[in-house]
């Protein structure tokens, strides 16, 4: 029988369930949104798909940074490999900075050289499946967070926390493109999509 300190034991295995799933999870989101972009030509889609393609490689990182650091201490580490997963969200913040800065000048570009949107729809309804996969990962990710607090997958719920609104906002763009709207308002949005 198990007492209430069992319950709230730490379980470092978690934090690892919880990078694998959201590895899984993007790497999913990039053959939806590759497809998306492919047939929309939207840059708003474009900067949801460069998103997922950042997200896959921080997970690897992640996943990674987790393993190592559940290490138990060795000689040249006494106090164990924890501190791995610090230095993995550091990366992780310098990743997402390269990948903004990239987004951001071709949002630009396509300021000054404007694409035609087609298959709204299809933007529309993948950006949907997103949201959804995007919110159940965070809601994963959260559970696992309650068993094994890690600066790693703390990092990178955050990131994910934001994609929901993120895909909300290319529905936005791409609705708003889809009954006429200014041709400005995709590439706007994946310029704020990239700032943000």
């Amino acid at each position: 029988m198990s007492t209430p300190s069992d319950s709230n034991a730490v379980e470092p295995r978690y934090a690892l369930v919880a990078s694998i799933w959201a590895l899984c999870t993007v790497g999913l989101l990039i053959i939806i949104k590759g497809y998306a972009y492919w047939q929309s030509g939207s840059a708003a889609v474009l900067a949801t798909f460069t998103d997922s393609l950042t997200d896959a490689a921080i997970s690897l990182m992640m996943l990674v940074a987790l393993r190592y650091s559940l290490r138990p201490a060795d000689r040249d580490h006494r106090h164990g490999h924890g501190k791995m997963e610090g230095i993995a969200a550091l990366f992780q913040a310098a990743f997402l900075a390269a990948a903004g800065l990239f987004l951001a000048f071709e949002s630009l570009n396509r300021m000054f050289e404007p694409q035609t949107v087609t298959a709204h729809m299809t933007g529309v309804v993948v950006a949907t499946v997103a949201m959804v996969f995007s919110a159940i990962l965070v809601a994963v990710q959260r559970y696992c967070l309650k068993r094994a607090p890690s600066l790693a997958v703390e990092a990178d719920n955050a990131h994910y926390s934001t994609d929901i609104a993120l895909n909300g906002s290319v529905i936005v763009a791409l609705l708003i493109s889809y009954y006429g709207g200014p041709v400005w308002v995709d590439p706007a949005c994946a310029v704020l999509i990239a700032a943000y």
